[in-house]
């Protein structure tokens, strides 16, 4: 637990900080500029997003544990978790409370293969 303490404080910043530079991101471009971000956007950092997610998770059980086996399952997982409730559900939530109409994808349903292929890499 002492661990998993030490690296969420390490990485508490970084996540904080990504979150606070996508969301003015997404304000600079969608409601000042008034420009649409399409799909393949969304699919080059999601996809991005669980390859990196994916090898930070595997790294971090590897350092503790030394299980390659376990490493590689708990960093998909982790990814294809973690990156569908990021990437996917809280922007869907927050498109419906600012009353955006917009469309729910989930690659990891809908893109079955596409979405396996990066966190398993």
């Amino acid at each position: 637990m002492k661990n998993i303490l030490k690296e969420l404080k390490e990485h508490t910043p970084f996540t904080l900080g990504a979150v606070l530079v996508s969301v003015l991101i997404v304000i600079v471009v969608h409601y000042i500029l008034k420009k649409e971000v399409g799909e393949g956007v969304f699919h080059i950092f999601h996809f991005g997003h669980i390859f990196v997610s994916a090898v930070a998770t595997a790294g971090l059980y590897y350092k503790y544990k030394k299980n390659v086996f376990n490493a590689l399952l708990i960093g998909v997982s982790g990814a294809l978790l973690i990156g569908s409730v990021s990437d996917v559900i809280f922007p869907h939530i927050g498109a419906v409370l600012l009353n955006n109409d917009i469309h729910f994808h989930l690659p990891l349903i809908e893109e079955t293969a596409q979405t396996m292929f990066f966190a398993i890499v």
